[in-house]
Order: C-alpha cells, then structure tokens, then sequence
C-alpha cells in the first residue's frame, strides 16, 4: 500500500469516529434529556406590552452553544432578532426534545419541524421551510436512485433520506417562510391549498467568511464537492462516473458519505483507489482545513436533487469557489450571473466541466471575485435578518 492509500485510510478512520461521536452526543440530548423552554430570548424589559411568538426550532445556540457544524445555528439567532424588531417577545422551544410552554396561547408559532413533538397552540401557525416539501424531496431522490440502478444494473439498493410523505405541521400553517427558489419552494409546496402565501428569501453565509484569492492557473483543474449525509441526493455519483475519465482533473469531497455503505461499496474503486479522487470527509467550512481545501480548488461542483438553498455551496462561493450546481440547489446562479447551471444529465456535466477548463484563467480569476461579491451581497446574515423582518412586517397585517 503507498502512501497517499495510508493516508487515504487514516483520514476515513478519523471520519468514521467522528461521525460516531457526532451521533453518540446527538442521541443522548434528544433521546434521553429534554431541552428547557426559553422565555424572552432577547431579555426584552418590556414583554408585558408585546404580543409573544414561540420559535420553535433549536435551543443551544441562546444558550452559547455554537459550533457551526450547521448555518440553522446561527439561523437561530437572526429569526429571532427580526422578530424582535417586528415587535415581538421571542420564547424558543428545540423541535428535537422540546417541553411544553407554559403560555396558553401565542399571537404566532413559527416552526421548522414538520411534525413537533409537543402541541403548539398558536393563533397563526408558519411553517419555515429549510428543504422541499417531503414529496417533491423523496420523488426527487427516487429518481437519482433509478437512474443509478440502471447504469450499475443492481436492484438491491434502498434509497437513502426518504421522509414521512406528510408534514402534519404544514397541514396546520397559514403561511409559509422558505429559504430557496421558486423550485425548491413556491414549486415544491403548491399541494397545499390551506396555505394563504409562501413566502422565499435567500440563505445566508457566516459573516467572518475569508475570501481567497486563489492563483487559478494552478488551481481551475480542482474542484471541490461539497454535501451533507445524503451522497446520492448530492449527486456525487454522477461526478464519480466522469473524474476518474481524467485523470489531469481533480475531485476533492467533503461530507458525511462514509454512512452510506451501500454507495461506498458500489462506488469503492472509484472514491479509494483512484488517484485524483480525494475522500476526505467531513470539514467545518470556517476551519483552517475548510480553507486549505478551497484554495486548491476553482470551482464547487454539486449536482444535487434536492435542498432549502445549499448553505454548503454558498459558503463556498464565499471563498471565491465558481459554483457548478442544478436549479435544485435553491441558488439561481445564472439569475445572479455567479456560476453554471447544470441538470442530472452525465454527459450534459461532463461537458460544462470541460468546457469551463478553455475559460481563460484571467476570466475565470474575474469571476471569482465576482462570485464572491454577488455572495456576500445577497446571501449575507444582515440580508437575511432584514427579509425576514419584511416578511413578518406583512404576516402581522394579516393577523
């Protein structure tokens, strides 16, 4: 065995523990202690003259516990300050393990989860999407799964990241708030006729993003993947049909893949045994390492089925990444002018790969800078805050 397979293995070790500590903690908090109710998260002296909103959605970061693994954290925060300046006392339940407030009734309830597992008596319920509706979500995955039984002509696969078809919670909403694009939002939840509006604003990156500047005559054949848990519904497997064709490319992947047994088995060769495949796992997009892996690449490539609006692709077009993505990653980049579009199709990805190799690198360097500028623009944490505040600004009128 040479030496990058010694190191290819000891890196998917370390994945592999950390991916059972993750899941050890997470297991212990939800399953075998309850997170307190949070009243008044804003420490607001005049609560007595406000009407109160329940924010159901995580805990910890009120609590100083941020350890940006997830934008939600920080999400967390920014709801609530733009529900504050709407004029509202913010209490805040974890969907994962909540109790039960104490307050009879609230003016509104706005919840991530689609099914809580504690009542929420609210006079106007919202749901807040942060994904598309759970049957646009696992038609999307069924198909990437068809296709890639037909290619691998297996048939004992089971897809992996299907959800509970109904979203009890969304039954229930008047409104929905959704992070994302027509598609993966206004699309995805027109089934539900008990909804008066949707309403879609944009995702947002961390505000201490590092933008690099990247020497691209060294770097535009590296391309970074970058996904959560789901490898199929990221899309890696198309990509690992194309990279190994060429050898002078490089692929770099970042996620929770190592999970997937069933597509680390089908896809051995191709992820450990071939040279310009790099599985590295996850990475904190605001460690050294994060930026250490963007600098050696051009281009963010992810072809994905389903998302809200791809946090990880954002990120990374933060660091100046040119994003190579579908219109199911939430993010319009040919609307922003900030990347390439791309479908499901192989040979379709394999040609916008190459093609984006003949752009001169001065050009390639322009629309670096340029991604990152759309990005902090756009998709900033004050940017969203502001939006949200617009949207409740609205709901209230209706209440």
């Amino acid at each position: 065995m040479n030496n990058s397979m010694k190191m290819k293995n000891l890196s998917l070790i370390k994945q592999r523990i950390r991916i059972l500590l993750t899941f050890t903690k997470s297991f212990i908090r939800t399953k075998l202690i309850k997170y307190p109710v949070l009243y008044n998260v804003n420490k607001r002296a005049d609560a007595n003259k406000r009407e109160r909103v329940l924010l159901a959605y995580l805990v910890p970061p009120f609590l100083g516990k941020i350890k940006n693994l997830h934008h939600n954290e920080i999400r967390n925060l920014l709801i609530s300050n733009a529900l504050d300046k709407a004029g509202f006392i913010v209490d805040v339940i974890d969907v994962r393990a909540p109790r039960k407030p104490k307050i009879k009734e609230y003016k509104l309830a706005i919840c991530e989860w689609t099914e809580p597992k504690v009542k929420i008596d609210a006079k106007l319920h919202i749901f807040f999407a942060a994904g598309k509706s759970h049957k646009y979500h696992n038609l999307s995955i069924i198909k990437r799964y068809e296709m890639l039984k037909t290619r691998k002509k297996i048939h004992k696969i089971k897809p992996v990241g299907l959800l509970p078809e109904r979203m009890p919670y969304v039954e229930i909403s008047e409104y929905i708030i959704g992070i994302g694009n027509k598609k993966t939002i206004d699309d995805s939840y027109k089934d539900y006729k008990n909804i008066k509006k949707i309403f879609r604003l944009n995702n947002h990156v961390y505000k201490n993003t590092k933008f690099i500047k990247r020497k691209f005559s060294d770097v535009k054949n590296n391309f970074l993947f970058i996904s959560s848990f789901h490898p199929v519904r990221g899309g890696l497997d198309l990509l690992l049909e194309i990279f190994p064709k060429y050898k002078n490319l490089n692929l770099f992947i970042l996620g929770y893949f190592l999970h997937d047994k069933d597509f680390c088995h089908i896809y051995q060769r191709e992820l450990f045994e071939t040279p310009n495949i790099h599985p590295i796992g996850f990475v904190n997009v605001l460690s050294r390492e994060f930026y250490e892996i963007s600098e050696k690449c051009g281009f963010v490539i992810v072809p994905t089925c389903s998302e809200g609006q791809s946090s990880s692709i954002l990120q990374s077009c933060a660091t100046g990444l040119i994003p190579i993505t579908t219109k199911d990653s939430g993010i319009d980049v040919l609307e922003y002018n900030m990347g390439f579009e791309i479908s499901d199709d192989i040979n379709q990805i394999e040609k916008t790969i190459l093609s984006v190799l003949e752009i001169p690198t001065k050009e390639i360097q322009d629309m670096s800078s340029n991604v990152y500028e759309k990005c902090v623009n756009n998709f900033s944490e004050e940017k969203f805050e502001e939006n949200f505040q617009k949207i409740i600004e609205e709901i209230k009128n209706y209440i």
